[in-house]
Formats: structure tokens, C-alpha cells, sequence
């Protein structure tokens, strides 16, 4: 592959995180322009990249080897997995599926949610407690994670209001939301017996 600036560039950028087309409209040109040659090479290492072109967005995944290979056939991870807390589970499962009721129910392609409505959603899930200030202080914190993930990110003209990002269905297909929706019900069973 020939060095070029842009498409240098967009390899960084997609190395590093998902790609949006509206927070960065040159780097999700590049992307598109340069699509095929960044396929390969990503392909090269082990790679596949997703693109999403109606709701504008791409990032790298990595499938997890077969266990049939052998041993040097495996290739080492590069993108890393974290390990999620329960509680942290919990919540994107949450916005996952409101994701879903929003599409089945409204036209809007966003989906913004007020951080109390993730409060009120996640409260089902957590522990009873009459410290609502320390309860709402561990939601904030599960917040600021899913922002740091890449799947909520804050509105710049109200901070308190939260673009669930269109990643998460890519992370979450049609086929694990009811799985998602049978976790969430063991969830929420298991929270009202540890009261």
C-alpha cells in the first residue's frame, strides 16, 4: 500500500476508536475513498473493517480465532476486550434496547436521552438504598465509562443530555437483543432478591 497522508491518517484514527462521519467529515471521506485498500490491509493483520453507511460509522473487529486452528495459526489480539462490570453490562444492555424501541418507534435517526432518564432506566438494576445522591454518583461514573467506550457521547449544547451512539447496534446485533432482553429480566429479578 502507498503511503498517503489522509489515508494514513484515517488508519490512526480507526486504530484508535470508531469513526463517525459527523465528528469528523474528512476522515470518514478518506475512509470511503480509500475503503478498499484499508480492507486489505487491515485484512493483512487479522482485522475486518465495518462500515456503516446510513448511519455513519466504521470501526475494526477482530474475530475470535476457532478453536480447531492450531496454536500458530492463532493470531495475538490487537483489539483489546474489556472486561465489563455487572453494573456496567447492565447499562449498555439498557441503552441497547431503548435503542431498539426508539427505531421500532420513531422516525428520529438519533436517540437522546436526559441523564435522568438513564437514571430511572438503571434504578431497576441497582441496589435499594436511601442514599439517592450516592446512587446517582455511581450511575454519573457508568456514564462517564460508556462515554469513554464510545457509545454515548455528551450534546455540546446541554451536557446532561446523551447521544446513545449508533455503534452499540453494531455491538449488539438484532440476534443478542433477546438474549439482552432475557439478561436484563434475570437482571432485574436477581436486583429485587438481593433487597
Amino acid at each position: 500500500m502507498k503511503f498517503e497522508v489522509p489515508k494514513s491518517k484515517v488508519i490512526i484514527q480507526i486504530l484508535k476508536g470508531p469513526l463517525y462521519r459527523d465528528s469528523s467529515p474528512t476522515g470518514w471521506q478518506d475512509l470511503l475513498k480509500y475503503e478498499n485498500e484499508l480492507s486489505d490491509y487491515f485484512g493483512h493483520i487479522g482485522l475486518s473493517l465495518f462500515i456503516h453507511r446510513e448511519f455513519g460509522f466504521a470501526f475494526l473487529k477482530q474475530e475470535f480465532p476457532s478453536d480447531e486452528l492450531p496454536e500458530d495459526q492463532i493470531l495475538p489480539r490487537l483489539i483489546q476486550q474489556r472486561e465489563l462490570s455487572f453494573e456496567l453490562s447492565v447499562l449498555l444492555a439498557v441503552l441497547r434496547k431503548k435503542l431498539a424501541e426508539h427505531d421500532s418507534a420513531s422516525g428520529e435517526p438519533r436517540l437522546v436521552l436526559d441523564e435522568k432518564e438513564i437514571l430511572q432506566a438503571m434504578k431497576v438494576f441497582l441496589r435499594d438504598t436511601n442514599n439517592e445522591v450516592k446512587q446517582k454518583k455511581e450511575v454519573d461514573a457508568l456514564i462517564e465509562k460508556v462515554i469513554d467506550i464510545g457509545v454515548l457521547r455528551r450534546m455540546s449544547h446541554d451536557s446532561r443530555k446523551l447521544e446513545v451512539l449508533r455503534v452499540l447496534a453494531a455491538l449488539f446485533d438484532a440476534s443478542r437483543l433477546s438474549e439482552l432482553d432475557t439478561r436484563l429480566l434475570e437482571y432485574e429479578n436477581h436486583a429485587k432478591q438481593s433487597v
